[in-house]
């Protein structure tokens, strides 16, 4: 982490953000990287500014490399969250919120501001599979990204993933994803997010 990054966001989010810092606290403990939040100042009316250690990094590529660093991630951020009361899952694993330093530092987790959900762990793993996979690589290379993704991750968490199962939590994102609309109204997501989500819980 080099110097400091800002960005200003609404007071729901910003107070999310705030929630989250403990989880933050934890994964690091754990040995997961993801940055502090230093501090956060009233921007404008409903409007927060806050204050973030940098990274200076790059975003995952879709390659053999990357697709096996994003899913030990993933799986070390699930053994960090099973004895956490509070949170169990990241809730929004996608290659805009992992970074690779540019020093060759391991992978940061960014955006914990979903932390909060208590759902299953597969949850998290349909979505980065369409997020990192489904979305990234065609055909036979995408059965081979998502065979390595889930392989990786079995690895770390020493159990294999039921893949029988991700089908139901693909709708279920679908599902978030209309609450999200009926909750925050047309302009929560725009038509890009909508498309990709329906397409996942084909």
């Amino acid at each position: 982490m080099t110097g400091l990054h800002t960005q200003i966001v609404g007071l729901e989010r910003a107070n999310r953000h705030v929630a989250a810092v403990p989880v933050g606290e934890h994964l690091r403990s754990k040995g997961v990287c993801t940055p502090r939040l230093i501090c956060t100042v009233p921007a404008a009316s409903d409007f927060v500014e806050l204050t973030w250690d940098r990274v200076e990094g790059r975003p995952p590529r879709a390659n053999r490399a990357d697709v096996m660093a994003c899913a030990r991630l993933l799986a070390r951020i699930h053994e960090a969250l099973k004895d956490f009361d509070g949170a169990s899952i990241h809730g929004d694993f996608h290659p805009g919120n992992v970074l690779f330093p540019l020093d060759g530092g391991p992978p940061v987790v960014l955006d914990l501001e979903d932390t909060w959900r208590q759902d299953s762990y597969l949850l998290d793993v349909a979505f980065a599979l369409d997020r990192f996979v489904t979305q990234r690589f065609e055909g036979e290379s995408r059965d081979m990204a998502e065979a390595l993704f889930l392989g990786t991750y079995a690895d770390v968490r020493g159990f294999p993933v039921p893949r029988h199962e991700l089908p139901r939590w693909r709708r279920q994102m679908a599902v978030y994803a209309l609450q999200a609309l009926l909750d925050g109204g047309p302009g929560t997501w725009d038509a890009l997010e909508w498309r990709k989500q329906l397409d996942c819980a084909r």
